[in-house]
């Protein structure tokens, strides 16, 4: 009995198949690693994590982590799509620094091509602020990304999350209430489940096409704006 079960192991491994895994077009399509499975069908739904660093050939991504999910397959290679991005920890430890206000946030934004992402940031202001001005900064962070967010597919939202322009852009709008040291997105994280089919060359679905708009959004900014004015003219 024994050996018909060691048999039957050796068998099953004898016919798993090595498939290549292959990252989306943000990453150059580059080819990331190997999975073994049965059938192609079975690598789905597989993650690998990764160094930024080694895909993009930057220095200043060595402290950037990003996650693959496998989705689907074509021509015999395991497609993938960036679900995850996270700055090491220790990376987020050396931004903080006495005399200066740390401002973390998390939540979830929508694109322009339907997709829920759920994103973490982090200002770091260059001296010591106030509470108000903590709450209007953290306002204005959601407000503007979320905005932003909207009128582009996802695959743009991850070539400017990777390019730095997402952090540079919100991290220049909140400088005007307050100036900062740092604005980073510590983490992201796609929410809606994936398909079968490749997230590349998606539009941005027009307000007639949406089901339901996304309420209050401009009143949010509106509100931010009267309080930052506000704030001003107290100063």
């Amino acid at each position: 009995m024994a050996d018909t079960k060691k048999t039957k192991k050796v068998e099953s491994w004898k016919t798993k198949k090595w498939f290549s895994i292959i990252a989306p077009r943000v990453l150059r399509n580059v080819m990331v690693g190997e999975t073994l499975a049965l059938s192609a069908d079975e690598t789905i739904g597989r993650t690998v994590t990764l160094s930024l660093m080694a895909l993009v050939g930057d220095m200043k991504k060595q402290n950037t982590n990003v996650t693959l999910t496998i989705n689907r397959i074509q021509d015999g290679k395991a497609m993938s799509e960036l679900t995850g991005y996270e700055l090491m920890p220790s990376a987020v430890k050396r931004f903080v620094r006495r005399g200066r206000d740390r401002i973390d946030d998390s939540f979830t934004v929508t694109t322009g091509d339907e997709l829920t992402v759920q994103l973490k940031t982090l200002a770091i202001t260059k001296g010591k602020t106030t509470g108000s001005k903590i709450t209007l900064l953290r306002k204005l962070s959601r407000s503007t990304i979320k905005e932003y967010a909207k009128k582009v597919t996802y695959e743009e939202l991850l070539n400017d999350l990777l390019g730095n322009k997402i952090q540079r852009g919100a991290g220049e709008t909140l400088s005007k209430v307050y100036p900062l040291r740092n604005f980073e997105v510590r983490s992201f994280q796609l929410l809606t489940k994936l398909g079968t089919s490749s997230l590349e060359n998606r539009k941005v679905v027009s307000n007639d096409e949406k089901k339901e708009e996304p309420a209050k959004e401009t009143e949010a900014s509106e509100e931010i704006k009267e309080e930052t004015e506000q704030q001003k003219a107290e100063e």
